[in-house]
């Protein structure tokens, strides 16, 4: 997440930004398994967002971060 920001910072104008983002993509190739998804061996590619909790909405969706789970693969 840290790094994935990087980007969008220095997407700002010094002194006229206006606030109109392109889309950033963080893709992480991992070498483990998450706990959660560890007995499906079909379910290897997360794409996460930020999402509004109460709504149930997609909060920005300028900032996406994919995760690979490397083990997953043969």
């Amino acid at each position: 997440m840290f790094y994935s920001t990087f980007p969008i910072r220095e997407q700002a104008l010094r002194w006229d930004w206006d606030f109109e983002l392109k889309a950033v993509y963080t893709i992480g190739v991992l070498n483990l398994v998450f706990d959660e998804d560890a007995g499906s061996e079909d379910y290897y590619h997360y794409e996460i967002k930020l999402m509004n909790v109460v709504h149930k909405e997609v909060f920005f969706d300028k900032l996406n971060l994919v995760y690979l789970e490397m083990p997953k693969f043969s």
